[in-house]
């Protein structure tokens, strides 16, 4: 059984903190009214309890907003990257929060709430499928490159003698294991039922609480307030 977090929004929940992010970022006239956005969303990471996230793109943030301030207010030269890639990732920064929360979901409450919505069987499959494959094969290279290292195959110096024997060492295993894990998640997703044609159901349950709620209201008052400051565009 997957370890279920009480205090994390509904996959409904999430998908409207999503597409309201995306509405908000691209027509927002003044983006310096983003920050509204952003610090919207750390307040439902924080209710959600979700520190991984807020970990990782807090101090992202902060680092891309500093340095951009730097640049625009003291001249302050970007020598690695351009001011432009500066600006497109701290633009973008709510969005990759929201589609973060939102793949990092507990495929079996996705499946449950695809399953209320009664999207077809072979949509479901593919989704739980691109769920599950992705961090499958990641674990999958993470453990041949921890076997390999121990073994020395992929030292520096190893490399730079025989690179081709050094990508082989590393390429078979990786193919050989993304096939196995096709086959097991294939196997796995009949053991679950889902070639039979029967209504399809799950063990966990995706049901709307006050946490939700909560969600709900804060996003939309973050999103209209923005949107008052900072205007809508008009691409008339």
């Amino acid at each position: 059984m997957e370890m279920q977090n009480k205090w994390e929004f509904s996959v409904f929940i999430k998908i409207i903190i999503l597409g309201l992010s995306i509405v908000g970022t691209f027509i927002l006239n003044d983006i310096e009214y983003m920050p509204i956005l952003f610090w919207g969303l750390v307040f439902e990471f924080i209710v959600q309890r979700n520190w991984k996230i807020l970990k990782i793109y807090l101090p992202f943030y902060i680092i891309l907003t500093i340095v951009r301030w730097l640049s625009r207010t003291y001249m302050f030269p970007i020598v690695v990257f351009s001011e432009f890639y500066i600006f497109i990732f701290w633009w973008l920064t709510p969005i990759f929060m929201a589609m973060h929360d939102i793949m990092t979901t507990s495929p079996s409450k996705i499946s449950a709430f695809l399953s209320k919505i009664k999207t077809p069987k072979s949509f479901i499959l593919g989704v739980l499928v691109a769920c599950r494959f992705i961090p499958t094969v990641k674990s999958s290279i993470k453990g041949v490159n921890e076997s390999m290292h121990n073994r020395e195959l992929t030292g520096i110096k190893n490399i730079f003698l025989h690179p081709i024997r050094s990508y082989e060492y590393v390429l078979v295993p990786i193919l050989m294991m993304s096939l196995n894990s096709a086959d097991q998640l294939s196997a796995s997703a009949v053991v679950r039922g889902i070639e039979a044609p029967f209504k399809r159901g799950s063990y966990y349950g995706d049901k709307m609480g006050l946490k939700d709620l909560i969600g709900a209201i804060v996003i939309i008052v973050t999103f209209c307030y923005m949107l008052y400051r900072g205007r809508v565009k008009c691409f008339i």
